[in-house]
């Protein structure tokens, strides 16, 4: 059953194409276009599912680290995580499983 999706992009094409297609099948979607303020994002809101899209790509280690304590959190709570990066050694940091790129 679809439910909440919390969308944090800042390229308007990409935020359209995933709006549309999500919006289709019955999901509500919430843009956050800020990748600095995306811990702010996460935490004001309660998702059901959260795609982050290069999100660590404007943070300090600090403040990346504070994002994968949050993404943590929400997994613990059951929220589905997709995380775009090409920085694998963040997707082994806090990956369940990864799909894509070669390892």
């Amino acid at each position: 059953m679809p439910g909440r999706v919390l969308l944090i992009e800042d390229e308007p094409n990409i935020i359209e194409a995933i709006r549309f297609i999500l919006t289709r099948d019955g999901w509500s979607v919430d843009v956050h276009s800020d990748g600095a303020t995306a811990t702010d994002a996460i935490a004001q809101r309660a998702p059901d599912l959260v795609i982050l899209d290069e999100p660590t790509s404007a943070l300090t280690d600090a403040e990346a680290e504070i994002l994968f304590s949050i993404v943590r959190s929400l997994k613990e709570k059951g929220t589905g995580i997709i995380y775009i990066s090409h920085r694998l050694n963040e997707i082994t940091e806090i990956a369940d499983t990864a799909t894509g790129g070669v390892w």
